[in-house]
C-alpha cells in the first residue's frame, strides 16, 4: 500500500470500541510487531479490514476503511495497482483469491473490474477451471458470457472435472450439451472420481452408460473411494461386482479417506467372499476407522474377527482409541484383556471412557486400578459411573490417594448412598481440607459428624 504521509501507529485500546475486535485480529500474528496492541503496518491493517468487511455491511466497511486511511494504511498507489494487474495476467487464480475479499473490493473499487476482467480472460485460456469457479466475480459484466463459454470449452479438455462441477454456469449457453459430453468423456479418463460425482449432469443422455462404466473402472484403480461412494450409479450393471471388488481391495491399501469410504460402503460387498480379507487389511491400516464403522458390517459372521484385529492393532498404537471405542467390542471374548492392558497404560482415559464398558463384569477391577493411579480423574468423572454397584469401591481407592478431591467434587456424588462414607474417609485422611471445604457439605445431615472426625485427626 502507498502511504500519503509518514505512517502512524493505531493504538488498539484507543480505537473506537466497535473496531477493536477486528484490529486485534489484524494484530494477532507471530513475528515482528505481532500482538503488540498496535496496527503498525499495511498487512495488519488489511487483515483487520478483511475480517471487519466480511462481518459488516458495505457502508460500515467503507467507514472502517476510511478510519484506517487516516493513518495511510489502506490506500493503493500506482505501484500496487500495476502489481495487481500484473498478477491478474500472470497468475489469474491468485488474482481471483486476492480480489475475493470484501475489503479488497472496497480498496480497489475503481480498478476492481479491470483486474477481474484481465484475470478472467487469462484464466479462460490458462486455468479454465478457475475462470468457472470464480465466475461469480464477473458474471454481471458484458464480457462474462464469452469468457465463460471459452473457459467451459477449454476446461472440458484441460480440467474436465471442473467443467462438470460448474456446468450449471454455462448449461444454458449454445453447445453446452457438446461441452458437457466432451468433459464427461475426458473426466472418465483424467478424473474418474469427478465423472462419477457429477454424473447427474449427463446421466440421462444416451452416452452416459459407457462413460459411467469407463469412469467406474478407472476410479477403481485411481480413486477407489469414489468408485465405491458412487456405486449406486452402476451397482445394477453386469460389471458392477467386478469393479466393486477391485475398488474395495484397492481402497484397503490406500489412505484413510479411501478406507473410510470402503467401510461406509460395506453394504455393497460385505456378503462377498473377499470382504473379510479387505476388512482385515483396513483393520491394520486404520483401526480407529474400522472400530468407528462397525455398524456397517457387525451383522456379518466375521465381524468379531475384524473388530478384534482392529482393537488389538489400535491397542499397540494408541490405547486411548481402544478405550474410546470399547462399546463396540465390550462384550466380545477378547475385550477384557484389551481394555485391562489399555487401562494399565492410560488410566486417565480408562476413567474418562468408563461409559463405554462400565456395565461389564471386568469394569470394577479396571476402574479401581485406574482410580489408584489417577484419583483426580476418578472424582472428576464420577458422574460416568456413580450409579454402578462398584462406585463406592472405586472412590474409596481414589480417596485414599487424594482425599482433597472428595470435597472438591462432592456435588457430583452427594446424592449417592455412599457419599457419607467417602467424606468420612476423606476427613480422616485430610482434616484441613474437611474444614476448608465445609461449605460444600454443610447442608448434609451428617456434616457435624464429618467435622468431628476432621478435628479428631488434626
Amino acid at each position: 500500500m502507498r502511504y500519503i504521509h509518514e505512517m502512524g501507529d493505531i493504538i488498539i485500546s484507543d480505537a473506537p470500541k466497535k473496531y477493536r475486535r477486528y484490529l486485534k485480529i489484524g494484530d494477532a500474528h507471530k513475528g515482528e510487531n505481532g500482538n503488540d496492541g498496535k496496527i503498525n503496518n499495511a498487512s495488519e491493517a488489511e487483515k483487520a479490514a478483511d475480517s471487519f468487511c466480511i462481518k459488516n455491511p458495505s457502508n460500515d466497511c467503507r467507514l472502517f476503511l476510511d478510519y484506517l486511511e487516516k493513518d495511510s494504511y489502506i490506500l493503493p498507489g500506482p505501484r500496487e495497482i500495476l502489481n495487481e494487474l500484473k498478477i491478474a495476467e500472470e497468475n489469474p487464480n491468485i488474482a481471483f483469491y486476492r480480489m475475493n475479499s470484501k475489503a479488497r473490493r472496497q480498496i480497489y473499487q475503481q480498478y476492481f473490474n479491470e483486474i477481474i476482467k484481465r484475470a478472467a480472460k487469462t484464466a479462460a485460456a490458462k486455468d479454465p477451471g478457475a475462470a468457472l469457479r470464480f465466475s461469480y466475480l464477473y458474471s454481471d459484466q458484458l464480457y462474462a458470457r464469452e469468457i465463460i463459454k471459452r473457459a467451459a470449452v477449454n476446461a472440458a479438455e484441460k480440467d474436465p472435472g471442473s467443467a462438470l462441477a460448474f456446468a450449471d454456469i454455462y448449461k444454458d449457453l449454445p453447445y453446452a450439451g457438446r461441452i458437457i459430453k466432451r468433459a464427461a468423456r475426458n473426466a472418465a479418463e483424467k478424473d474418474p472420481g469427478a465423472a462419477l460425482a457429477f454424473a447427474n449432469i449427463y446421466k440421462n443422455h444416451s452416452y452416459a452408460g459407457k462413460i459411467i462404466e469407463r469412469a467406474a473402472r478407472n476410479a477403481a484403480e485411481k480413486n477407489p473411494g469414489a468408485a465405491l461412494r458412487f456405486a449406486d450409479l452402476y451397482k445394477d450393471r453386469p460389471y458392477a461386482k467386478e469393479i466393486i471388488e477391485r475398488a474395495a481391495r484397492n481402497a484397503a491399501e490406500k489412505d484413510s479417506l479411501a478406507v473410510l469410504d470402503m467401510l461406509e460402503c460395506a453394504y455393497l460387498y460385505k456378503d462377498q467372499p473377499y470382504a473379510i480379507e479387505v476388512l482385515l487389511k483396513a483393520a491394520e491400516k486404520d483401526p480407529p476407522a474400522v472400530l468407528r464403522s462397525a455398524d456397517f458390517y457387525k451383522d456379518q459372521p466375521y465381524a468379531g474377527k475384524i473388530i478384534g484385529k482392529a482393537a488389538r492393532t489400535a491397542a499397540g498404537k494408541d490405547p486411548r482409541v481402544v478405550l474410546g471405542y470399547a462399546h463396540v467390542y465390550k462384550d466380545r471374548p477378547f475385550a477384557r484383556e484389551i481394555i485391562e492392558n489399555a487401562a494399565e497404560k492410560e488410566p486417565t482415559a480408562a476413567i474418562q471412557y468408563a461409559n463405554c464398558y462400565k456395565d461389564q463384569p471386568y469394569a470394577k477391577e479396571v476402574l479401581i486400578k485406574a482410580a489408584e493411579k489417577d484419583p483426580v480423574a476418578a472424582f472428576e468423572n464420577v458422574d460416568l459411573y456413580k450409579d454402578q454397584p462398584y462406585a463406592k469401591e472405586v472412590l474409596m481407592k481414589a480417596v485414599a490417594k487424594y482425599p482433597l478431591m472428595a470435597f472438591v467434587n462432592f456435588k457430583s456424588y452427594k446424592d449417592q448412598p455412599y457419599a457419607k462414607e467417602i467424606l468420612m474417609k476423606a476427613a480422616e485422611k485430610d482434616p484441613p481440607a474437611a474444614l476448608q471445604y465445609e461449605g460444600y457439605y454443610r447442608d448434609q445431615p451428617y456434616a457435624k459428624e464429618i467435622l468431628k472426625i476432621a478435628k479428631k485427626h488434626l
